[in-house]
């Protein structure tokens, strides 16, 4: 049942399993990893976006592109 009730990604890690319980405490696993992987990327933006300023010289127009970028993977890994 188990089985059925998965996407076919998770389902080509786990088919070969026996019991529920392998199957479980390996999507258990894989997801906790994702899970601090995410934290730990969400951190990083954080402080990029904290620290983020203009410096003397340089153009605006590349530094509102970089502004951009950490405002949208910002927004990518908060919406998900």
């Amino acid at each position: 049942m188990m089985l059925c009730a998965i996407f076919e990604e998770e389902y080509t890690k786990v088919h070969s399993f026996i019991s529920v319980k392998q199957i479980w405490d390996n999507l258990t696993a894989t997801y906790e990893c994702i899970s601090q992987v995410k934290r730990n990327k969400l951190s990083l933006l954080t402080r990029r976006y904290k620290l983020f300023c203009m410096e003397e010289g340089k153009d605006i127009q590349c530094k509102f592109i970089c502004f951009q970028t950490i405002l949208n993977e910002l927004r990518s890994l908060v919406g998900t």
